[in-house]
């Protein structure tokens, strides 16, 4: 789903959990990430969750990198950086 969509339709995503297959560095995931950190109450029992997958090591090595950029809201959700995997 090309991010401009995405800014448009936020109910697709907040307080939903989502799984990103393929993630590649994570670009997708950062926006998600960020929009749904961004409508989520923190008091909410049903927050948003966000799980982003790759099948290549090295690949999830550069998307762990560019969501701990501080240009990234996901730098603040430790559920976003804990489910990352192959």
């Amino acid at each position: 789903m090309p991010t401009g969509i995405l800014t448009r339709v936020v109910d697709l995503i907040i307080g939903k959990r989502v799984l990103e297959l393929g993630s590649g560095i994570g670009f997708m995931g950062t926006i998600v990430s960020s929009l749904q950190m961004l409508a989520d109450d923190p008091l909410s029992s049903d927050r948003s969750k966000l799980w982003l997958t790759d099948v290549d090591e090295t690949v999830l090595s550069v998307c762990r990198s560019n969501i701990s950029l501080p240009c990234s809201m996901s730098l603040s959700s430790s559920t976003t950086a804990a489910n990352l995997g192959a």
